[in-house]
């Protein structure tokens, strides 16, 4: 009998022995080289096979936007990259293409760590040999973000001010961040009547691919109902889609941050709000309500990307939801008594 590692090792060997070009043969570049991108869709069938579905989805993930990066410069233009192909140039590039795209330093960095590690992976098999680092000149630390919250009472004042009504939409948006935990503004705008099942939303991340599980509350009923006839698609809110009419994501960002700009000068929030802000507020509430530590992981304030990934795999779903339900509740207490 194989274990599961045995497995993994034999297909990843038998994989990477179909890289190899013909003994004497030489692709159409006139390289004998080795296919980096089959050598990482390889490695997410041999992460599979072993059961590790976590590593396997980073890396798929992280495929996935290194990919239409190439795409979108031409790189993938014969279909393939070799490994030689991935100079320090072609590596900065990515990094400047992923901050045009507002992506930040450790979502940046978290990508780059994932293709340098399967890089010296494959130079560890002796799939490729070089003097140089592709990575030497881009960042894969990890940055510590200013953690920005606003109060319970803050948000009370947010719930109930008498906004303008095209700016509904957003504190919606930014309520409905809130209440999920701080669901960032990309899976709100990807999220589905489909992610919705026996009172939970079950969505994977689009940042790590981790599997994401809410309780519904009856606040976020509220706000889903409130928009189930305004996309004309399975989309739960018309951000990318409105009336039937595609919308470009950064487009729809742009005016959501900027409405949310508006809600806080008119509320009189120190700060500017934005999703993010839903995140850490969520996470600062959480904490000062006694929900311990280990099961918020301080929620954004988290040291490490692998905090990021572990920390709601590791705690019981019912933990989660009670921890969420508190936080919600806490809000109406608070609300009953200054009532």
């Amino acid at each position: 009998m194989y274990n599961s590692k045995q497995l993994a090792d034999q297909l990843l060997s038998f994989l990477q022995a179909s890289l190899m070009p013909e003994k004497g043969k030489s692709d159409a570049r006139g390289d004998s080289g080795i296919s980096f991108i089959g050598y990482l869709e390889q490695n997410i069938e041999a992460c599979k096979a072993a059961g590790k579905e976590s590593a396997a989805t980073k890396l798929r993930v992280t495929l996935r936007n290194f990919t239409k990066f190439l795409k979108s410069g031409h790189h993938l233009k014969r279909g393939d990259l070799l490994f030689e192909e991935l100079t320090g140039e072609l590596v900065s590039s990515f990094e400047t293409y992923m901050k045009e795209r507002f992506l930040s330093p450790n979502t940046t960095s978290f990508y780059l760590r994932i293709l340098r590690s399967y890089y010296h992976k494959g130079i560890d098999e002796g799939l490729y040999f070089t003097f140089t680092d592709p990575f030497k000149h881009v960042f894969t630390g990890v940055s510590r973000t200013k953690k920005r919250a606003i109060t319970h009472d803050e948000i009370l004042r947010l719930i109930e001010y008498d906004l303008p009504l095209e700016l509904h939409f957003a504190r919606d948006i930014f309520l409905f961040s809130f209440y999920t935990r701080g669901m960032s503004f990309v899976d709100i705008a990807s999220l589905k009547r489909d992610n919705i099942s026996r009172g939970e939303i079950r969505y994977c991340r689009a940042k790590t691919g981790q599997l994401i599980r809410i309780s519904i509350e009856p606040c976020i009923q509220q706000i889903i109902d409130k928009y189930k006839h305004f996309s004309g698609t399975n989309h739960i809110f018309p951000i990318l889609v409105r009336n039937g009419k595609k919308l470009k994501y950064n487009t729809s960002l742009k005016n959501l941050n900027n409405h949310l700009r508006r809600i806080s000068k008119l509320v009189g929030f120190e700060h500017q709000i934005t999703t993010y802000v839903a995140r850490h507020s969520w996470a600062s509430i959480a904490k000062r309500g006694g929900v311990p530590i280990s099961t918020i992981s301080e929620c954004m304030g988290h040291t490490s990307e692998k905090t990021t990934l572990i920390y709601l795999s590791s705690i019981e779903q019912k933990t989660i939801d009670d921890a969420n339900r508190l936080v919600i509740q806490s809000l109406n207490q608070r609300k009953t008594t200054k009532d």
